[in-house]
């Protein structure tokens, strides 16, 4: 008889602390459903989802950025650029943390509006016409950001989901 794979616990930890989180989230917006002010339903939305959507839109941008060293590879003088997506990632979170309201009809926010900075990579070869492409890392740096792209995105899509689940009422 075959075993099931057993995920690994990296993977089950981050998929165990989601439940956790729209289980909270869902017994919130149920007891107070009918009691919540727009403020408070808005704000407990914004908990629930938390760094996602800065982490989708910091993906986003990146994607951008490859897609456009990938297009460049041939242009004399490019020089690829990237953003240092793990510092932006901590700013995203540190911004998060930090940002209060000032006044109880001050819209809720979350994550950073900075942009985060657009750095020149440092090629391993510089091309005889000053291009500093290397297309197999780009391509492969693109294929492994997508696939963290799409991560993101379903994992959104799934708070997404519990949110909605919890303000129906149902489990």
């Amino acid at each position: 008889p075959r075993s099931t794979p057993k995920p690994s616990s990296a993977a089950s930890d981050v998929y165990k602390r989601q439940f956790q989180h729209i289980v909270k989230l869902a017994r919130l917006l149920y007891v107070f459903k009918r009691q919540m002010t727009w403020d408070e339903a808005m704000t407990a939305i914004d908990n629930a989802l938390g760094i996602s959507p800065q982490v989708l839109a910091l993906r986003t941008q990146r994607l951008n950025l490859l897609s456009s060293n990938i297009a460049n590879a041939d242009t004399p003088g490019y020089k690829a650029r990237d953003i240092d997506f793990a510092s932006a990632i901590e700013r995203a979170t540190a911004a998060q943390s930090s940002i209060e309201r000032t006044h109880f009809k001050h819209i809720p926010l979350s994550g950073s509006a900075a942009q985060p900075e657009v750095l020149y990579r440092v090629p391993v070869e510089v091309a005889s016409d000053g291009n500093s492409v290397d297309p197999a890392m780009e391509h492969s740096t693109f294929m492994d950001n997508a696939l963290r792209y799409q991560a993101s995105l379903q994992l959104l899509d799934n708070r997404i989901k519990g949110i909605k689940n919890a303000i129906k009422g149902e489990p």
